[in-house]
């Protein structure tokens, strides 16, 4: 008789403790300051170990989703052709077997938005990066969001809606 409570208790445990894991539906707005914004899925936490200057660092360890924004003051690069050279660049001298995809260019409201895919090797694990860039008369950007290989096709789309999410707010 006494082991009926203490079996429901252990089931409410059971139960709260798989509901703490999981994760709500929806999405959050992160701000770069007050220059741009991401719409990001609510799976993803802050933190401040991806990029050091990256004002938007988000991930989600277990899902193995990142995200990184950031704006630079326009500077050495003199457009956005030697911007995303130089950017691309950075990917090549980190990842082996480096692969790099132009998948789209379009220009909305005078702003020229560029997005890549890159791909390459890194600590024996193939990484899969989706990379936006853009610029305007002041900043450039980047936003990258990347995951593993195999799991690219589970998050594909959240990615692809954190990089069509990109807003100017200035």
């Amino acid at each position: 008789m006494n082991k009926i409570p203490e079996l429901l208790f252990s089931l409410l445990i059971a139960f709260f403790s798989l509901q703490s894991c999981s994760y709500s539906e929806g999405t959050f707005t992160a701000k770069a300051d007050d220059v741009f914004t991401l719409e990001l899925p609510n799976y993803l936490s802050s933190t401040r170990q991806l990029a050091p200057g990256a004002q938007i660092q988000f991930k989600n360890r277990y899902r193995t989703v990142y995200v990184v924004g950031l704006y630079d003051a326009k500077g050495e690069a003199k457009d956005l052709d030697a911007y995303d050279e130089r950017v691309i660049e950075r990917f090549s001298m980190d990842l082996q077997n480096f692969e790099s995809e132009l998948l789209s260019e379009k220009t909305e409201n005078g702003l020229t938005k560029r997005k890549y895919r890159l791909s390459g090797n890194t600590t024996g694990e193939k990484i899969e990066y989706l990379l936006l860039t853009s610029e305007d008369e002041n900043h450039y950007y980047q936003v990258c969001v990347w995951t593993l290989d195999f799991r690219l096709e589970k998050y594909e789309e959240d990615l692809k809606a954190i990089l069509a999410s990109f807003e100017r707010t200035k």
